[in-house]
């Protein structure tokens, strides 16, 4: 389970991970959940529902939003067999992306927006010789 992260409603959250088995005959299972407290019941929101992992190879899992500001634990819960060997888990990250209130297109400013704003334009020169 990770430390608590502090999420923000109304925003797309990309959330990534990498996983792998040892083996592809050691066929692993694993399912990654989120929620606000630090006990397995508080795990309410689905990242990931049980997935079978068996790769050599990093697979790399993606998404999310939430309903309500908070601190929010992401937890990955194994549910392989016993005596499958190894599931690793790599590379979590967890990046705010856009507002969902943002417009969905860019519309042109109005005249007086535009007479209102001060322009200024620079010449940059770069002087590969020196």
């Amino acid at each position: 389970m990770t430390p608590p992260i502090s999420l923000k409603q109304n925003f797309l959250y990309h959330f990534s991970f990498k996983t792998k088995s040892r083996d592809a005959k050691y066929k692993e299972r694993l399912e990654v959940k989120f929620g606000k407290g630090d006990k397995v019941e508080d795990m309410t929101g689905e990242l990931l529902a049980p997935t079978d992992v068996a790769s050599k190879e990093y697979i790399t899992y993606e998404k999310y939003s939430v309903d309500a500001d908070g601190a929010y634990r992401i937890g990955f819960h194994a549910l392989s067999p016993k005596n499958q060997f190894f599931l690793y888990v790599d590379s979590i990250s967890v990046e705010q992306g856009i507002s969902f209130s943002a417009p969905d297109t860019v519309q042109k400013p109005n005249d007086h927006a535009r007479s209102a704003r001060h322009q200024q334009s620079y010449d940059i020169f770069h002087d590969t010789d020196a």
